[in-house]
């Protein structure tokens, strides 16, 4: 599994390939977030984590004004919780 711990040892051996290829124009992305076992994970701040410490500069992250439903499974479960939908702004510095 890759962990924080891994990802400041790769990023001291330089195994970003992301900043090799990555323009210096700013990268889009859109991800929901997630929930486990009835536990919101946030997996825009994580993917956003991992950016910056693969050395890109998070310039901004949109919440869209509609999130997601958690899936059926967990809704029996947990009930409906609506969880953030978000669009990232990446930029290579």
């Amino acid at each position: 599994m890759i962990g924080p711990e891994n990802a400041v040892s790769q990023r001291q051996r330089g195994r970003y390939p992301v900043l090799r290829t990555a323009a210096p124009t700013p990268s889009a992305m859109v991800n929901d977030n997630v929930r486990y076992h009835g536990e919101e994970v946030p997996v825009d701040l994580i993917l956003s984590d991992f950016a910056e410490s693969a050395g890109l500069a998070v310039e901004k992250i949109w919440v869209l004004p509609r999130g997601k439903g958690n899936s059926s499974q967990q809704m029996g479960r947990w009930g409906r919780q609506e969880l953030r939908k978000c669009v990232y702004l990446w930029k290579k510095p």
